[in-house]
């Protein structure tokens, strides 16, 4: 089976990487045992009192193969143990500062590009997106799909000028990709999931799970179910934004819009709508196939 991507990137690792010449060896392998990371075998002869002679870049280097980068847990963790080595630079920088801020916003750009924040303190934290505790992967086979689609959703959300129908749109891929995944592992063939659009594979994997209005979760299934078609009303409605923006070469005065709050609502309808499909994957057997 394929390999799962990383929930953190190398783009922010890389970014983060490059600060620690403003930290000390002992600083780091401290914030990566805070954060119940243990002393990998490289580093088990480091003490306080012989730390000067190892490089703190070179200790991120072992933890970064340490660190289990598809598993929340061990991201969640490596997060905090990151944002320890940011703050510290901070505080130690003091001559340099211009080539040291030149690094800090290649990563608050990194972290934006993600779907992360750098906060003014140091501190790395999820940005109001779709975040590694809202999500639980570990019954895929494969997660390109919906990593990919996270990402491009949880972008779209940071970015500096959001654009709400890039983010309405976004949800939907990121409920397509949960759809599809799903019925991948449920012995769909690829042929099979291309040829459905958004609301027939949202339907499918549903069916696949079974869930109706009769079974599964009774009222609450026919409830999904009409928050899905509401969903996918607000998603026919971005088209046809879009469909009014393109003429605004040929006189047309209207600008399509989606408001905020429309935005957020089709983002925690995506959230709960996936997090309910993923839930029910991992606690349905898989048909096998004759």
């Amino acid at each position: 089976a394929p390999e799962n991507p990383p929930l953190i990137s190398t783009n922010i690792r890389g970014a983060v990487y490059k600060l620690l010449g403003e930290v000390d060896a002992w600083t780091s392998i401290n914030a990566w045992q805070r954060y119940e990371f243990g002393t990998p075998a490289a580093l088990s002869d480091v003490t306080a009192v012989n730390a000067s002679e190892y490089r703190s870049d070179a200790v991120f280097t072992i933890y970064r193969d340490y660190v289990d980068w598809t598993d929340r847990v061990h991201c969640k963790r490596a997060l905090q143990a990151m944002s320890v080595m940011i703050r510290r630079a901070k505080t130690n920088v003091d001559d340099h500062w211009d080539p040291f801020r030149d690094d800090y916003a290649e990563l608050e750009r990194a972290c934006r590009e993600d779907g992360f924040t750098l906060n003014e303190d140091g501190t790395i934290t999820q940005a109001d997106v779709i975040d590694l505790e809202d999500l639980d992967l570990s019954g895929l086979k494969t997660t390109d799909g919906v990593m990919r689609s996270l990402k491009i959703l949880n972008r779209a959300l940071t970015a500096e000028e959001q654009d709400t129908v890039a983010v309405v749109s976004a949800a939907k891929e990121l409920m397509e990709a949960v759809a599809a995944s799903v019925l991948k592992d449920r012995w769909y063939t690829d042929e099979q999931i291309d040829r459905l659009q958004f609301k027939d594979r949202c339907v499918e994997v549903q069916k696949a799970l079974g869930v109706t209005d009769e079974t599964g979760g009774g009222a609450m299934a026919g409830g999904l179910n009409l928050v899905r078609k509401g969903l996918n009303q607000v998603l026919e409605a971005m088209r046809k934004i879009r469909s009014e923006e393109a003429m605004g070469g040929h006189g047309n005065h209207r600008v399509g819009e989606v408001s905020d709050p429309d935005a957020q609502l089709a983002v925690d309808t995506c959230r709960a709508w996936c997090r309910y499909i993923l839930g029910l994957h991992r606690s349905v057997p898989e048909a096998v196939p004759f």
